[in-house]
């Protein structure tokens, strides 16, 4: 390059999955029918492969697609990001990685009981709040469902439909503005928080029946990993 600096392009200096330096190796082995088209770039570290289209003179002109992909949970956001998409751009793939090593920090940060990065909200509910309790968070498009204690542990669509509507994590309850009246169990009550790439699940009783909150994974509020987290610890400090 005529004694010209090589740029340093992101995915060769480190892993966009894990976030470690210095583990990533690009490979141009040969398939069985030819050369690939594009090399492979593997992490040491986490095991991602992804396809890496780039142009070596150049920082901002490549393109990345991961075909191998770790899933420990660790790496939930960036898997549920990269997994969803083929070929990333590399402002949108840099912008994932960034948000998914800021979420993974917020998860330590829930399962360790430190939730100083959440302000508390001030809403308009028709339940009144008890001495104490505050306002986490919220999650739209929320469905609560009645279902057997035989089919707890099923799929989020079984069961008779009760509610829909926004739903409030407090300090000490589950609450449901819902369309056609308001609920609430205790953080005592669950049984059960479940989350995947798709939505988030929780388990709850109360005197008369079995209960099923779901919400859908929307991109512009909270993950259902990050959320789970927060119930789970907010439900064993109740205990």
């Amino acid at each position: 390059m005529n004694g010209e600096p090589v740029p340093r392009i992101p995915p060769l200096e480190g892993c966009l999955y894990c976030h470690r330096e210095g583990t990533t190796v690009l490979s141009t082995e040969r398939r069985f029918l030819g050369p690939r088209r594009y090399p492979l770039l593997r992490c040491n570290h986490c095991g991602s492969v992804a396809e890496f289209d780039y142009d070596p003179h150049s920082a901002d002109d490549w393109r990345i697609r991961y075909r191998r992909v770790n899933h420990d949970p660790r790496y939930y956001y960036v898997a549920v990001h990269y997994r969803r998409r083929g070929w990333v751009s590399a402002s949108d793939a840099l912008d994932i990685s960034r948000r998914g090593y800021a979420q993974r920090m917020r998860v330590f940060q829930a399962e360790s009981g430190d939730l100083s990065w959440l302000v508390p909200l001030d809403a308009e509910l028709p339940l009144a709040l008890r001495a104490g309790e505050q306002l986490m968070l919220e999650m739209r498009a929320v469905t609560l469902r009645e279902v057997s204690p035989t089919l707890l542990f099923v799929r989020p669509n079984r069961g008779t439909v009760l509610d829909s509507g926004k739903c409030y994590l407090s300090t000490h309850r589950l609450l449901l503005h819902g369309q056609r009246q308001p609920w609430a169990h205790d953080l005592l009550t669950i049984e059960r928080a479940l989350y995947n790439d798709r939505y988030w699940l929780i388990i709850a009783h109360d005197a008369e029946r079995w209960v099923q909150y779901v919400g859908s994974y929307l991109e512009d509020q909270l993950d259902p990993q990050l959320f789970v987290t927060v119930v789970d610890y907010l439900a064993l400090n109740r205990r």
